[in-house]
């Protein structure tokens, strides 16, 4: 059973991939959207774990196209996200800018 849901998981993980290189493709995403994009698969798909994704959540429940929206995105398409240090900042900035 495992094979068959590692096989499912890498069709869903190719699928998807496509998906997002096509959306550059088609240049309805720029290339860090699209970079960011493939990392944030990665991250979902390996099931690592920290504090990114429950912010992106919360983020995306209180999304307005505001100021802080913009910052949150720019923040983002430049993080490293091999850094786990980057990755700790990124989300205490997204954390204090969702709280204000």
């Amino acid at each position: 059973m495992a094979a068959a849901s590692g096989r499912t998981l890498k069709k869903i993980r190719d699928d998807a991939t496509t998906v997002i290189v096509n959306l550059h493709l088609a240049q309805k995403i720029n290339e860090a959207e699209m970079n960011f994009l493939l990392k944030m698969l990665d991250l979902v798909v390996n099931q690592e774990d920290n504090d990114l994704l429950p912010r992106l959540h919360t983020w995306m429940r209180q999304y307005n196209e505001s100021e802080n929206d913009t910052i949150i995105k720019a923040t983002l398409l430049g993080l490293d996200f091999n850094d786990p240090q980057a990755v700790e900042r990124t989300c205490a900035i997204i954390k204090e800018l969702l709280n204000n």
